[in-house]
């Protein structure tokens, strides 16, 4: 069975924000007091940050292979509306592009952008597009913007014209980010006026799963992805939890993700892959072709419209 990872990053401190780091680590310290452990912020920040050293993609392709994942679509978000970013994300798209080189065939890019910065980011997510042939587009809403604002209109009329598809974060993120545009159905007005263009809800079989169920069912150009499941839900509790949105009536609009590397934290690729085609409900519930669109189809039919 093909498998392609539809929702993945790169380890790299290069590539994300040091706030970023520094506000996960206190979700995490906070989470885990919440249930009596007694770990400091600074040891968790420094284990993010040990675990953020595969800048090159070949910790992943390890990973990759080890569970039988063919290719990767590698996400690069860009929060230089609300942090300062390590390298200006031109030179961020063109680090990503030389990872594709390393290693030819295994990754499609969805680039990132800054929408309020207006045509000096449209010019340079077309140039990522067509220079280094990327395949999508990465935005993270709370960072500052609605995923249906105006300021985002141009690059869906790209996208348009290229057949490219946009995954949007939706759902909980770092505290000091702008968290009432974490919703799903603010990509409602967008999706009304492109559509022909196909929206991923990122995370949308974790977080806001009822509405975001209910946006690729009523909605010809939405789909979901399962970035983060495993780590997300209780553990031991993540398949249930895949099988009910796999039993939602919507397994031509499901996309298989992992949110490497967050996925480490909770066993890896070769952990999730295998408490997928392994648990009995799902093997017995769904049958071989959904799975098979659910682990690649889904996604490739997205990525090769053009």
């Amino acid at each position: 069975m093909k498998i392609i990872d539809g929702h993945c990053h790169l380890a790299s401190t290069r590539y994300i924000p040091a706030g970023f780091f520094e506000d996960v680590a206190a979700n995490i310290t906070r989470k885990m007091t919440a249930y009596g452990e007694r770990i400091s912020l600074e040891k968790i920040l420094q284990m993010l940050i040990m675990q953020h050293n595969d800048h090159n993609g070949d910790k992943l392709i390890a990973e990759m292979d080890s569970a039988s994942i063919n290719s990767t679509v590698l996400l690069i978000p860009d929060f230089s509306s609300a942090m300062l970013m390590p390298l200006p994300q031109t030179e961020i798209n063109k680090a990503h592009y030389h990872v594709t080189k390393k290693h030819p065939g295994r990754f499609y890019v969805f680039p990132g952008v800054n929408p309020m910065r207006g045509k000096a980011a449209l010019d340079e997510f077309i140039e990522a597009i067509e220079n280094y042939g990327f395949h999508g587009l990465k935005l993270y809403p709370p960072c500052g913007y609605s995923p249906s604002d105006k300021c985002l209109y141009p690059f869906y009329e790209y996208c348009r014209d290229k057949s490219l598809p946009v995954l949007l974060h939706t759902g909980p993120t770092v505290q000091s980010l702008n968290l009432t545009l974490m919703p799903p159905s603010l990509i409602c007005s967008a999706a009304r006026d492109f559509p022909e263009v196909n929206f991923i809800l990122a995370h949308g079989a974790v977080a806001y799963v009822e509405e975001a169920i209910e946006l690729a069912r009523n909605w010809r150009n939405i789909y979901i992805d399962t970035g983060g499941i495993s780590g997300a839900i209780i553990p031991g509790k993540w398949q249930e939890q895949l099988l009910s949105v796999l039993l939602s009536g919507i397994e031509d609009k499901i996309i298989f993700g992992s949110d490497w590397p967050v996925t480490r934290m909770s066993g890896g690729l070769k952990h999730l892959v295998e408490g997928i085609t392994s648990d009995n409900a799902i093997i017995e519930q769904i049958s071989p072709a959904a799975l098979n669109a659910f682990f690649s189809g889904n996604i490739i039919r997205l990525i090769e419209r053009g």
